[in-house]
């Protein structure tokens, strides 16, 4: 396959790769290294929304190699570098770093450790952008759950992560309404499919629950109250073009009964 071939696959992800590298020499592996790192740095899926990170894709390339550091190298620097970065790639990168924490690799999981540790100093000094991005706190997310959920296979060891985590977040949500439990639903919905809802149910509600579980399931319980007030907020709104035409005509107001996104809607 010449690397032309080779990334153009590489690019739509198919699995001609993974068995051209493992029919090569190693001479021949050496000249594709460049590619594979190539694809390591950027975001290689066509809609990440819907078919997830390339995060696994990329590692069947990566193991092809007999030496992964020069992968870990690249992929611990763009880490760090896309903290204060939207987008995929920093996902991407936290991913890469389990997979190879799964295959029994130290150091990545030492980087991971130092990532979460950074981004667990810096929260507090961020803040969203002009446009109500926050790039931190959503790849604090990313992280975390990346954690609970790749890294290892062994449920004792989930339920440990899960739990420092949680500590975390009760810290965080003391003292900023930024960082409050809320907006770290989707890793508490990862975290009860990786350890079971059962154990979770245990974990949460148990008998010897420590005390900054029971406030972590507090927080837990006032976002899930409002989030049913709200859901009861918008069946209480117009749902068709014509209720909507009939608030207008009897002076309702947009802004007050009603939200004007609706009419734009």
């Amino acid at each position: 396959m010449t690397k032309k071939a080779f990334k153009h696959d590489m690019q739509r992800g198919l699995g001609s790769c993974v068995l051209a590298l493992k029919n090569m020499s190693e001479t021949e592996k050496e000249k594709m290294k460049p590619l594979v790192l190539w694809g390591c740095s950027r975001d290689m899926a066509f809609d990440a929304q819907c078919e997830g990170c390339r995060s696994v894709y990329l590692y069947e390339l990566i193991v092809q190699f007999p030496d992964e550091t020069p992968f870990v190298d690249g992929i611990k620097k763009r880490l760090f570098g896309r903290v204060h970065s939207a987008g995929w790639e920093f996902q991407q990168d936290c991913e890469l770093l389990a997979h190879f924490v799964a295959g029994g690799s130290r150091r990545a999981w030492r980087i991971l450790g130092i990532c979460y540790d950074y981004l667990l100093e810096i929260l507090d000094e961020c803040e969203p952008d002009q446009y109500g991005r926050f790039p931190e706190r959503d790849n604090f997310q990313v992280l975390c759950v990346t954690l609970v959920s790749l890294c290892f296979a062994d449920r004792k060891r989930r339920a440990w992560i899960f739990r420092k985590i949680v500590g975390d977040l009760c810290e965080l949500a003391e003292g900023n309404p930024l960082l409050t439990v809320d907006h770290f639903d989707w890793f508490q919905q990862v975290s009860e499919d990786s350890l079971g809802k059962t154990a979770m149910h245990k974990l949460l509600y148990g008998s010897n629950a420590d005390a900054y579980i029971k406030t972590y399931v507090r927080l837990l319980k006032k976002c899930q109250t409002m989030r049913a007030e709200w859901r009861k907020e918008r069946r209480e709104e117009p749902e068709t073009a014509d209720a909507l035409y009939r608030l207008l005509k009897a002076g309702k107001r947009p802004g007050k009964e009603w939200p004007l996104m609706l009419a734009y809607r």
